[in-house]
């Protein structure tokens, strides 16, 4: 089926932020294993503009484990685009040519749909003149059997001065249907899939270059970081309390949420996507070596360990590489060599801010 409707476009439906104009949306669907859906939507915000790329798997294809697999894989990246690639992209649509492509595409559909309609009215039963004992056997198409959704594309263009009330989809297989018979093909659809393919190829090169220059943004899940165990009992008002910490980040329904565990009291407050960001940059600041460094050769190793203290464990989830997972004890550290002790106290004392930055917005006292 394929629709172009002039109409206004759905910004909710295309998940850009409230009070954001969408510019343009475009989504492609593959019958294939691995990547199977991208989704790139550009809209204009504050006076800016961003370009999103949203990615859907169907099995992988490769296990992350560079950067350069995080660019490729990254299930949802928004950048900022700087005026030079907004001029750029307003003229690679103009280049398309969606609109005319579309035209050529619909009138070979009608086409073939005519011919889809004739093809099937054979298999249709008819009725026999009177008397005629002969029975008609009806053959019915044979069932094909598919293995993945459809291919289907969708594009959606509001952008003033370069293509307004544009909307185009469209679904079908690739795998043999009616197909068998159809000798004509469809080089109106291939062509304007080649252009739209073209376009979000140029839409990714893009978000490529952008995450490969930032990695880790937009990655983290969720953060958890507890502690627990140690030999002293606390005691408040005359009760033994238990004892244990536990900060956790994580999204829920759409929503930032920060969770704390302190010592018998919990609390859980709504935060803003400003929270999240300002947690990834201080755990990509993080040595993460420092907890596994190498040594030289030779090289005199003195490490305090601690059996009876407390202990911490930190866990961070993220969307494309792998999770994260440390932990050790509290007063653990390298005497020697000095840059190894340096290194460890630094990434500890690192932890400890984001902690502190999490804790402070909750209510619950540290005891």
């Amino acid at each position: 089926m394929t629709l172009l409707i002039f109409v206004g476009i759905s910004t909710k439906a295309q998940e850009i932020p409230d009070g954001a104009t969408l510019r343009y949306y475009g989504e492609r669907s593959h019958e294939r294993y691995g990547l199977t859906r991208q989704y790139f939507t550009i809209y204009e915000q504050a006076g800016a503009t961003f370009l999103v790329r949203r990615q859907m798997f169907t099995g992988a294809e490769e296990i992350v484990q560079d950067i350069d697999g995080i660019a490729r894989n990254a299930e949802k990246v928004t950048m900022p685009l700087t005026s030079r690639q907004v001029k750029t992209i307003r003229k690679a649509l103009k280049k398309a040519r969606f609109p005319e492509l579309l035209q050529t595409f619909l009138a070979e559909q009608q086409t073939y749909e005519q011919y889809v309609k004739a093809y099937m009215a054979q298999f249709e039963p008819r009725l026999l003149p009177p008397g005629d004992t002969t029975r008609q056997l009806i053959q019915r198409p044979k069932e094909h059997v598919q293995f993945h959704a459809p291919s289907h594309w969708r594009q959606a263009i509001s952008w003033p001065g370069t293509l307004e009330g544009y909307e185009s989809t469209h679904t079908f297989y690739t795998t043999p249907t009616y197909d068998d018979n159809w000798t004509s093909g469809h080089p109106a659809r291939d062509r304007y899939l080649t252009a739209l393919d073209a376009f979000h190829q140029q839409l990714n090169d893009m978000v490529y270059a952008y995450k490969m220059q930032h990695p880790y943004e937009g990655e983290i899940q969720s953060y958890r970081f507890s502690t627990s165990g140690g030999m002293m009992m606390l005691i408040v008002d005359g009760k033994r309390v238990r004892r244990g910490t536990e900060i956790n980040l994580r999204k829920k329904d759409g929503q930032w949420l920060v969770c704390g565990y302190v010592n018998e009291q919990e609390d859980t407050v709504q935060v803003g996507p400003e929270v999240i960001q300002h947690v990834e940059e201080l755990v990509n600041a993080l040595d993460f070596s420092a907890l596994h460094p190498q040594f030289k050769d030779n090289e005199e190793v003195v490490k305090v360990e601690v059996d009876d203290g407390i202990s911490w464990s930190l866990q961070i989830s993220c969307h494309t590489r792998k999770t994260i997972s440390e932990w050790g004890t509290f007063g653990e550290t390298y005497f020697e060599p000095k840059r190894a002790g340096k290194a460890y106290d630094a990434f500890m004392k690192g932890v400890e801010s984001i902690n502190e930055y999490l804790g402070g917005k909750l209510h619950i006292k540290r005891r």
